[in-house]
């Protein structure tokens, strides 16, 4: 029996469409907009098809690495808000920042216990 519903708007070009939008810098909500369906469908084709799901993955990384270049030229900008940039990029990539007074807190030991010894000394 076929299928009910709304026909697919996939085809053997919606990978490369994907691809290139993201490989502009373009989040998967913002594709999913251009290409007029929600988020969970583009999830959807991901796991109903192995190629897809392969160019999605290369996607979402190509995306990261465009903005990750345009990052660096940023960083140089005096007129680009800094900070803005570097929370907008935590929140998106789920980056973080290496707190190193958080990570020595958790190295160093809270207290110690020393007990002195006296080898010569027999029980």
């Amino acid at each position: 029996m076929a299928k009910m519903g709304r026909p697919t708007k996939y085809s053997d070009e919606t990978g490369e469409v994907v691809f290139d939008l993201m490989d502009q810098g373009l989040s998967v909500v913002q594709v999913a907009r251009k290409l007029n369906v929600s988020r969970s469908v583009l999830y959807k084709w991901a796991n109903e098809n192995s190629d897809f799901m392969d160019t999605f993955t290369r996607a979402r990384e190509a995306a990261e690495s465009a903005l990750e270049y345009k990052y660096t030229q940023w960083m140089l900008d005096k007129n680009v808000n800094q900070s803005l940039i570097k929370l907008y990029m935590s929140n998106r990539f789920n980056w973080s920042e290496n707190d190193q007074t958080e990570q020595e807190a958790h190295a160093t030991p809270q207290s110690i216990q020393v007990e002195i010894v006296d080898a010569r000394k027999t029980d």
